[in-house]
């Protein structure tokens, strides 16, 4: 018999049950006899006659009302209850009955009032005992409606004086650790913990504490040892906990335990808990065994328990499986229909972009978001020419920030793969470059002179007439051809280095197998001229090196034209004012040429372009040798050039590409930083300024007024003094916190805010009470310091547990913001690092199958021979 039910017994005999006779009071004995053994059936057929034959007795009534208590039948109790009080108001025990059968019905206040009648009989028993534990019963209900009301505050007062008065119930202790959970949850998650070790505690009482610790491995060692304790527990009852126990061993990251209690599961077994199931499948995934995860996820679907569709697919991308994530999208199509949609359309082909990213981004490991960003790596196309390379540069970097220079060079590479060949004229300044393009073109568009005049690219192509002046900007300007000589001529520096090229247009037939391309000297005193030749001239497909028979080879020419050579383009060589020379000169200009070019160029071609009838015939020579050289090469000159481009385009986009590699928001200092809190919560220079500061104010101001003869009368001018003390400790202890995040500092201030509503409201409470209303000063004294609230309880502590959520909730988003970076790294990755560094090895191994092909076999062997024009 329990402690409530002996003191029952001698609230009973202390009742007046006149109106029964010794019959009726032996059958009432007997009911209640039958009831305490649990042979419900019995005492009801015991209490049913007397009911009948007794109906305003309180004693039969409670009795019933006891009897429909343990059926679970609260509004047949309170009914039998209610008839109990009526029949006799002082009947303590009956008010508290009806209270707790008020209670599980949810009717709150008829309860509380109840609670207070029974509070008030309570506290009028001769015997203190007995008042003890009623009063305890009536603060464990006043705790628990509190609680069910989440007056959290409330609750744990109410619950902690029923404990305090000798509640010895565990379910009472488990009520009050709930309670403070919502206050302080770490004090509540002991309470829990101390309820559960209990023999008495039961199974669920087990389960909830144990997820109440912050800590998973005493979350596992409670859950061990409730399991040694309790030996008949059912079999779902051993599944749930050991399911429960391998999740908290995961958790602590203690795999050897957690894998040993999941080897005893069988995952092709439907047969077991929905919750076992669900906790099987959390510690499979947190061991990175996703694999697992998904097959007791899928027991968990069979057992009609549901289980959150969001985390079966990351467990899905975890397995890097597509038949795993397929068979997912179809389990999952009716229970979440777009879940299953952005599954079905990440996997087709081609993969939906946005439906790939997302999956990427839910992703558990950094392999798994590699894996699945790979969907959305562009293909590769099958043969290694230049025009599929180039298409494939340009759909990698459409979708990557706009580069106008490089989308520029990427139009202009492609564009010249379906042009003529494109020669350049190339040589050092005053060399006779522009006379000859004049020469080739017929037509002196070209400035001519002394002086390096060419200042941009001018190229000629076959057109109707006029020309497109193409800004670095993207801009084009349209000139008539008889503006054509006159813009080029008077074109200023600053002007020029705007320019990308001039593209001058012109019905000239030769123009369709030719188009010639007249750059700016080499060697001249403008250094942007030199630099815009040498960005161009490895583009060409073929060059034109004039030289001058005065100046012939200098080492300025020859260490250009090795550099044309290393990029394998075929370059003749014009001997210009040849008739400037003696006839017994020639040879040796010719010998000493040859010498100093050697295979840097495929011929030598004499030429006088002095006069438009020697320049034409000049150009009339070069246009045949240049005929006889390409014919049979025009495609693999154009590859060439073509791929000699790409590979600088491809660097480009490299650069480019690295430039807008994702990287982490969180830098490493604002990480340091939330570190340290995490491992110094409380700077000890605050703890003590405050601590300090506090100590001196009660003495301070009671000292002050104590001096002046503070009375009553000036009760208020001493709580605003105290409080301004206060106010000015908890500023100098706020001065302390130097180094923390804001956040934790402004954390502090609600904490102190709220310590200062403490002491105020413990002020006003001294006051009402006239206990500031003393003589001396050690009264006063005395009297301010009972006022001022514990600072560890109502400051430090609660600032702790606000501070630790702070770091908690800092390293999950720092710990979020990491795993996105990670995905966006692994989508920049597939989409553009990688395709673009394979591109490049493709390209270089086209260039190298390109130059062993026979038809520069061929070159390289002619300019081994003898250097004279073709």
């Amino acid at each position: 018999m329990g402690w409530f039910d002996k003191i029952a017994s001698r609230i009973a005999s202390e009742l007046d049950e006149s109106g029964l006779d010794s019959d009726a009071r032996a059958q009432l004995e007997l009911a209640r006899a039958y009831l305490d053994r649990g042979d419900l059936d019995e005492a009801e057929s015991r209490l049913t006659p007397l009911l009948q034959q007794h109906p305003r007795v309180a004693a039969v009534h409670q009795t019933a009302g006891d009897l429909a208590q343990a059926r679970g039948h609260w509004e047949d109790a309170v009914t039998h209850f209610g008839r109990a009080v009526d029949a006799d108001a002082s009947n303590a025990r009956a008010w508290l009955s009806l209270a707790d059968a008020l209670y599980p019905l949810q009717r709150f206040e008829p309860a509380l009032e109840a609670g207070r009648r029974a509070a008030h009989l309570f506290e009028k028993f001769l015997d203190p005992e007995i008042s003890k534990r009623g009063l305890a019963r009536v603060h464990v209900l006043k705790g628990r409606v509190a609680l069910a009301q989440q007056r959290f505050e409330v609750a744990r007062h109410e619950l902690d004086r029923a404990l305090s008065l000798g509640v010895e119930d565990q379910g009472v202790v488990a009520d009050h650790g709930r309670a403070l959970s919502k206050l302080d949850p770490e004090g509540g998650a002991r309470w829990l913990l101390h309820a559960a070790r209990n023999p008495q505690a039961n199974f669920d009482l087990a389960l909830e504490a144990a997820a109440a610790q912050s800590d998973p491995r005493v979350a596992a060692e409670l859950l061990e040892g409730f399991a040694k304790t309790h030996s008949q527990l059912s079999a779902d009852e051993l599944h749930r906990l050991q399911s429960r126990t391998a999740l908290a061993w995961a958790q602590a990251q203690q795999a050897p335990q957690a894998q040993a209690l999941m080897s005893a599961f069988e995952s092709d077994k439907p047969s077991y808990l929905g919750e076992a199931c669900h906790d099987l499948a959390r510690a499979a995934a947190l061991l990175n065994d996703f694999g697992a995860a998904c097959e007791w996820a899928t027991c968990a679907q069979n057992t009609t328990s549901t289980l959150d569709p969001q985390l079966r697919r990351v467990w899905a991308l975890g397995t890097c499986d597509l038949q795993t994530l397929n068979a997912l999208a179809t389990d999952i199509a009716a229970q979440a229909p777009e879940l299953a949609a952005q599954i079905v359309e990440a996997l087709s082909t081609p993969p939906n972009l946005s439906a790939v990213a997302t999956l990427v981004h839910e992703s558990p490991t950094a392999a798994a978001r590699a894996h699945w960003a790979q969907r959305l790596a562009p293909s590769l196309p099958d043969e290694d020419s230049a025009l599929s390379l180039l298409q494939f540069l340009e759909n990698i970097v459409t979708p990557l920030p706009p580069s106008p220079h490089l989308a520029a060079a990427l139009a202009r590479a492609r564009e010249a793969l379906s042009r003529p060949l494109i020669v350049a004229l190339l040589g050092e300044f005053n060399a006779g470059k522009s006379s000859l393009v004049n020469a080739l073109v017929q037509s002196a568009l070209a400035p001519v002179g002394i002086k390096p005049t060419t200042a941009t690219l001018n190229v000629f192509r076959h057109g109707l007439g006029g020309a497109h002046v193409i800004y670095r900007n993207g801009k084009v300007r349209r000139l008539q051809t008889t503006q054509v000589q006159p813009f080029l001529s008077t074109l200023a520096q600053d002007d020029a280095e705007a320019i990308d090229s001039v593209d001058v247009f012109l019905p000239h037939a030769p123009l369709q197998t030719f188009e010639w391309v007249d750059t700016p000297g080499l060697n001249a005193p403008n250094a942007a001229h030199e630099r815009t030749t040498q960005q161009f001239m490895t583009s060409a497909d073929v060059a034109v090196w004039v030289l001058s028979a005065h100046q012939a080879a200098k080492a300025t020419e020859v260490t250009v034209l090795k550099q044309l050579q290393a990029s394998r383009i075929p370059v003749f060589a014009v001997l210009n004012k040849i008739d400037q020379l003696d006839d017994q000169e020639i040879p040796l200009v010719h010998e000493a040429a040859a010498n100093a070019l050697g295979g840097a160029v495929i011929g030598i071609m004499d030429a006088s372009l002095k006069g438009e009838t020697r320049a034409r015939q000049a150009a009339h020579e070069l246009s045949q040798a240049l005929l006889g050289f390409c014919e049979g090469r025009v495609w693999p000159l154009k590859q060439r050039s073509a791929l000699l481009t790409l590979q600088s385009l491809i660097e480009g986009a490299i650069a480019q590409v690295t430039q807008h590699e994702p990287h982490n928001e969180t830098s490493p200092e604002q990480a340091a930083l939330w570190n340290q809190v995490a491992d110094n919560l409380v700077q000890a220079p605050a703890v003590g300024s405050l601590n300090t500061g506090l100590s001196h104010v009660v003495a301070d101001v009671a000292a002050v007024f104590a001096n002046s003869g503070a009375g009553p009368s000036q009760e208020d001018a001493l709580m605003r003094a105290f409080l301004r003390h206060i106010t000015a400790a908890l500023q100098m202890a706020r001065a302390q916190l130097v180094g923390l995040p804001p956040t934790a500092v402004a954390q502090f201030d609600v904490a102190a805010q709220a310590y200062a509503a403490q002491t105020r409201g413990r002020l006003e409470a001294a006051v009402a009470a006239n206990a500031l209303a003393v003589n001396g000063h050690s009264g006063m004294q005395r009297a301010l310091e009972q006022a001022l609230p514990d600072v560890e309880r109502f400051l430090w502590s609660p600032w702790r547990e606000q501070l630790k959520a702070l770091v908690a909730a800092e390293h999950n988003r720092q710990q979020q913001a990491e795993r996105q970076t990670q995905a966006r790294k692994a989508l920049h990755n597939a989409r553009f690092t990688q395709p673009l560094h394979t591109l490049r090895e493709r390209s270089q191994r086209a260039w190298q199958t390109l130059l062993t092909s026979a038809p520069f076999q061929a070159q390289a062997e002619s300019a081994l021979g003898e250097n004279n024009a073709p």
